[in-house]
């Protein structure tokens, strides 16, 4: 665990500062904006970046500890105890899952306002934020076969399309990235109502559970470090490889994520394949390594 917060204490410190580097002239650039401004993006850009990097944080983390336990040669001694590779495994899976939960609960509670807020900064250039006071127009809304439109409502009141609600007419955009779990599935309930696509939204939704979980299968790719390398005497070669799995399946996450919003992957499909895939390979690995 401690080297799991240790390698991400690191790779957000330097994905940070070289975010920062390309951002801070835009920041700066702004009439009145000082350090102030800068170090209030880096409080906003922090939380995006940890959730990003804290499954791959886990991967090295645990590579690492895999490696020391072979180089000191416990893991020969936990096998010769009677313990079968699955048992080894199972005390990081469950520290794994804990960090899952804590990623949730990070990415619904911190992150999606974060991002929020940095979205809506970035439209005004860094500037002061507007007030958003709910005004929409052209909108259209699909009643059974009937297609609702509205440029502009001016009176008080108008009476059209009784199976409609209002609420219906002030969805706008929806970024999946931005929003806590339960606020996207209310807003695809919404957005399915009126009759708008949501394929790529129920994606983002699914993976809002199989992002976080992908901290259970990182012990699982790393195990490649930690089983046969007393024969093969390839203990670098080994964690290259639990490295290169780790980073095949953040590859194919996020290319089955495109898919999914192309409408080629069902939702569930695109958020869940990646991890049962690698799940099976990681397996199939530590079946081979125990042989």
């Amino acid at each position: 665990m401690i080297n799991t917060f240790a390698f991400l204490f690191g790779l957000v410190l330097i994905l940070q500062t070289l975010d920062l580097l390309s951002e801070s002239g835009r920041i700066l650039a702004y009439p009145g904006n000082g350090d102030a401004q800068v170090w209030q993006y880096v409080s906003l850009r922090v939380p995006q970046i940890v959730a990003t990097f804290l499954p791959f944080s886990v991967l090295l983390g645990t590579i690492i500890t895999f490696t020391t336990m072979n180089q000191n040669s416990e893991i020969i001694a936990l096998k010769a105890s009677g313990l079968s590779a699955h048992q080894v495994l199972a005390p990081l899976m469950i520290a794994g899952l804990g960090v899952a939960i804590i990623s949730f609960t990070f990415n619904d509670r911190i992150v999606s306002r974060a991002s929020t807020t940095l979205a809506a900064w970035k439209k005004v250039d860094y500037g002061a934020l507007p007030i958003d006071r709910g005004d929409r127009s052209n909108v259209w809304v699909r009643d059974g076969s009937h297609l609702v439109h509205a440029q502009q409502i001016k009176d008080r009141s108008v009476v059209v399309a009784q199976g409609v609600r209002p609420d219906q007419f002030t969805l706008s955009s929806v970024d999946a990235e931005s929003m806590s779990f339960g606020a996207l599935s209310e807003a695809i309930d919404d957005l399915r109502a009126a009759g708008r696509p949501t394929k790529a939204l129920e994606g983002a939704l699914w993976h809002k559970l199989s992002g976080p979980l992908s901290a259970v299968l990182m012990p699982l790719l790393a195990a490649v470090a930690a089983f046969g390398i007393a024969r093969s005497g390839k203990l670098f070669v080994r964690a290259v490889m639990g490295m290169g799995l780790g980073f095949l399946y953040f590859v194919a996450d996020n290319f089955a994520l495109a898919m999914g919003n192309l409408g080629a992957y069902p939702p569930f499909l695109a958020a869940w394949a990646p991890f049962l895939l690698f799940a099976m390979i990681g397996e199939a690995v530590l079946l081979k390594s125990e042989e």
